[in-house]
């Protein structure tokens, strides 16, 4: 009896048991010099040339000083990090929400590409946060905090503050924040910088600039916004319920401030600070307040904005556009006053003016003769809606439209020439469109669109074919799909009767009777073109005889099928044949030459043959021999 190889095995076992039940480390984490593989209380140092990794599915409880290594987390972290230098990537969790867990910054990068969710404080270095940070404590004094794309940063509400107030004191947020107190910059040095979502609750100054520079291009959401000394932009979104800038503080406003929501909704411009109503890249300032707009400093309002609201009043100066070739426009529903000096080739549109050349309510001021009262459209907003794209040769309904400005009484599309607010175009080309509305006081909007055509594909169902009965052939081209925008071309067969699979390019048919396939292929853009096949199933071929006998072909799909095996035959056209009626006369005109299917069988189409009847085909070779079958129609 031989002995069994039991070592083996179990070796084999073993190996398998480590690689792939021993955790495991991202591949973030490499080049560890220390790597802890299951739960660990011990403190650790970690300077620079080291690196300390901690495994998916480990808690540390200890202490880790880091000061110029690397620590990469994959587990959950219950115990402290105490950052001065270094870097510290987590990839796991600082924290749970039954345990504690303690991240201190001083100084290096935090990288979060997992879960911060207990104590975290900030004096210095930079946290760059790629997922989530919901921490239940949060205390910051310093450093870059970086709220990168599709990652979303929460503070708690214990934090009533969060001060930048030292130099290099930023924060930077491209995905969504939510700071649950007062934003608060308070030092030349620092900056806020918003290109995603910025939300902050409802403390008594929710967003407050005394110094620095606050730049927004996506959106900011607040309760009160105070802009005070040095620079604020925004280029694209801005909700509050009241905002103020003063402390000889600059605010330009290049798309949408919205002043509205519960409480007093007012824009105050203190003295000595200026706020820009004006535009960049073909968008226009707008500017809504539900109340008051009270402008103690400069307001300038450029070519092609509008602020509109309930109250307007100007103690100081309101600059309009220099040019007249547009206008920069208030508009205001209930009362308008004005105590100092209003400029340029402003519009103001006081929704109940009183009679007169002024028509501003109380007007105790300056104001140019450059001045217009409600004579700019500007208040209009035009659009084109539509489809963006189409396939050559379809057409598209495109649709003028505005918000604001009493309505256009007038279209005009070009090219095209329409006239109506909405047109039908058919472009061969990818070309665009625009439409100019003409409004009260013959003032004109325009708006464009960009009406992109994309080519159609070939469609290719394959050449006709012939097979017998039961058996069965791949139909389609080679390929079935080209040109247009390009793969992946989806099919679509039909019928779909005898098709193994009516979605692939070339199915396998074996539809029992004659039958024309179609095919419709579609690019990528969604473009579509339509070919056909015939596939034919004759019952049977007929074989010609040197005699006729009693019996006859009935002709199926105006075809003759039969097959010819005789000599002198290389190619069809060394046949020659003649069609006679049953009496023996000539059928006027000969039969076109039949189709030739391969193995010595052929088709003949007969569709000429117009009266139904009994009818005999003649067949001869190069020596005239000759063959007969009777054919039925």
């Amino acid at each position: 009896m031989k002995p069994t190889l039991a070592f083996p095995a179990l070796a084999a076992a073993l190996l398998c048991a480590l690689l792939f039940s021993a955790p495991r480390l991202h591949a973030q984490c490499s080049g560890c010099t220390i790597t802890l593989s299951s739960n660990s209380s011990t403190n650790y140092t970690v300077s620079a040339g080291t690196v300390l990794c901690i495994n998916s599915g480990v808690t540390y409880s200890g202490t880790i000083t880091l000061n110029g290594g690397t620590v990469c987390n994959l587990g959950t972290i219950t115990g402290t990090v105490n950052q001065s230098s270094g870097t510290f990537n987590n990839y796991g969790s600082v924290g749970t929400g039954l345990a504690t867990g303690t991240l201190n910054l001083s100084g290096g990068t935090t990288n979060n590409n997992g879960n911060i969710v207990r104590t975290f404080t900030q004096s210095n270095g930079s946290l760059v946060n790629n997922a989530t940070f919901t921490p239940t404590s949060f205390t910051y004094t310093g450093g870059q905090f970086i709220n990168n794309p599709a990652a979303t940063a929460t503070t708690p509400s214990s934090m009533t503050q969060f001060l930048l107030d030292g130099s290099n004191e930023d924060i930077t947020n491209s995905g969504t924040l939510t700071i649950n107190g007062e934003l608060k910059l308070n030092h030349t040095g620092a900056s806020l910088t918003n290109s995603g979502t910025l939300n902050l609750g409802t403390s008594t100054q929710n967003l407050t600039k005394t110094s620095g520079t606050a730049t927004n291009t996506g959106t900011i959401s607040a309760n009160i916004i105070t802009f005070g000394a040095g620079t604020a932009t925004n280029d694209r979104t801005i909700n509050c319920t009241s905002m103020t800038v003063n402390g000889n503080g600059s605010f330009t406003n290049n798309r949408t401030l919205n002043v509205t929501g519960a409480g007093t909704n007012d824009l105050n411009i203190a003295t000595g600070s200026t706020l820009t109503n004006a535009g960049s890249g073909g968008n226009f300032g707008l500017i809504t307040v539900s109340d008051a707009v009270v402008n103690l400093g400069t307001l300038n309002i450029n070519n092609g904005s509008r602020i509109v609201c309930t109250n307007f009043g100007n103690v100081n100066t309101v600059n309009g556009p220099s040019l007249n070739n547009g206008c920069g426009v208030i508009s205001i529903s209930a009362t308008s006053t004005n105590m100092g000096v209003i400029n340029g080739y402003a519009d103001i549109c006081d929704a109940t003016p009183p009679s007169g050349t002024i028509k501003i309510d109380n007007n105790s001021g300056t104001v140019a003769g450059t001045v217009t009262f409600c004579v700019c459209c500007v208040l209009a907003t035009p659009s084109i809606s539509g489809v963006s794209s189409i396939c050559l040769g379809a057409s598209a309904n495109l649709t003028a439209n505005s918000s604001g400005g009493g309505g256009p009484g007038g279209y005009a599309w070009s090219p095209g020439g329409g006239a109506t607010q909405t047109v039908t175009v058919t472009p061969v080309s990818t070309t665009t469109y625009s439409v100019t509305m003409t409004y009260a006081n013959s003032c004109t909007r325009s708006a464009s669109h960009l009406l992109t055509v994309n080519p159609v594909p070939t469609a290719n169902a394959g050449p006709d074919l012939l097979i017998a009965v039961g058996a069965s052939t791949n139909i389609g081209g080679s390929p079935t799909a080209s040109g247009g925008s390009g793969a992946p071309y989806t099919y679509s067969w039909t019928p779909t009767t005898g098709l193994t699979t009516p979605t692939s390019a070339n199915p396998s048919a074996n539809p029992g009777v004659t039958t024309t396939y179609t095919v419709v292929v579609t690019d990528v853009q969604g473009c579509t073109a339509t070919d056909n096949m015939l596939l034919v199933v004759p019952a049977y071929f007929a074989v010609p005889a040197r005699k006729l006998d009693a019996g006859y072909y009935e002709v199926k799909d105006n075809r003759v099928f039969f097959s010819f095996q005789e000599e002198y035959k290389e190619t069809v056209a060394n046949l020659s044949y003649a069609i006679y009626t049953d009496q023996h006369a000539l059928v006027s005109g000969l039969p076109a030459l039949p189709e030739a299917y391969g193995d010595n069988r052929y088709a003949l189409d007969v569709t000429s043959l117009l009266t139904p009847g009994y009818y005999v085909l003649e067949i001869a070779n190069e020596k005239n021999e000759k063959w007969y079958l009777r054919i039925k129609k």
